[in-house]
Order: structure tokens, then sequence, then C-alpha cells
């Protein structure tokens, strides 16, 4: 048994988390007790809260991003799903998207593009059951690059998903 020294009552130890450098081993507050300060501290301090998100983030990025890639594998017919759903509660949003792209896209296609190799590009993706891929985004933030056959590739739907509108210089 231990005394909580927040509520003042006497709890059992294993209502305790472990604090190596406490003289018991234990922590002076109780689990309850500790779990209301938290609640109560990341509600008062929510600009905090964001700041060591994006601190964890930055230095964790590339072991989230194969996280992520990880659960996006093991839950893929229930992102399919409920991406169907919101398209078909969305088709405003959905159209509106389309629009953008293929005017993004036919702004960024040149007069001189083979527009025939492009198409029969297209086609060999689709019998490979692969994404067809901008190897420099037609429309990045740093770069936006053409919608011609040297700049097409053909990668997997993982790959593709994680690359997303992503340039890095070599």
């Amino acid at each position: 048994m231990k005394l909580c020294i927040k509520c003042n009552l006497l709890k059992s130890i294993d209502l305790f988390q472990k604090k190596s450098n406490s003289y018991d081993g234990l922590q002076c507050w109780c689990r309850s007790c500790m779990r209301e300060y938290k609640i109560n501290w990341s509600k008062n301090n929510p600009e905090k809260i964001k700041m060591y998100s994006k601190k964890a983030y930055k230095n964790n990025a590339a072991k989230i991003k194969i996280g992520k890639a990880k659960w996006y594998r093991k839950h893929i017919k229930e992102q399919k799903a409920r991406v169907l759903k919101w398209q078909k509660n969305h088709p405003g949003k959905v159209n509106a998207a389309n629009v953008a792209y293929q005017a993004a896209k036919l702004k960024r296609t040149p007069v001189w593009a083979d527009k025939k190799s492009i198409q029969e590009f297209y086609i060999l993706a689709s019998k490979n059951n692969m994404h067809v891929d901008h190897i420099i985004p037609l429309r990045g933030k740093l770069v936006s690059g053409l919608h011609i056959l040297e700049n097409l590739q053909l990668l997997p739907s993982t790959d593709n998903h994680q690359k997303s509108n992503h340039y890095t210089l070599k």
C-alpha cells in the first residue's frame, strides 16, 4: 500500500506508475490523479502540445511514414471503402478536384508532347496494375513538371501514395 500525495488516499502499489529515480521506484501520484493532471495540462497548453507533436514528428518522420504505410497495407480494404463512401457523399468536391487536376495537366502539356506515347504509357500501366507517376509533380510546391513521356514513371500504388506530390533534388 502507498499514499497518493495528490488525493491523500492509501492505494495498492499496482495503481502507481514506475519511476526509477524515486526512493521506492514508484510515482508519488496514483495513476488516476496523474491521468487527471495530464488531461488538464493538455487542455491548458494546446500550443505546447502542438510544438511537441511537430518536434516529435520531425525527429521521427521516416519511422512514422513506415508505420503509416504498414498500417495502410494492413487496412487497405477499410481505407478504400472509407474513400469510396466519402467520394459518394461529396460528388461536387470530387468533380472539382478532378477538373482542377485535368486543367493542370492540360496546362502542363506542351504542344510538342507525344500524346500517343503518353496514352500508350497509361495503357501499359493499367495492364500491369501500376500507377503512372509524374517524376517532377505537375503541381509541386517548389517546382512543377511537364506532362510529357520523359516525366512519367510506373510505380506500385503504395509507392505512388507514399511519394505523393513530392520531388527531392538529387
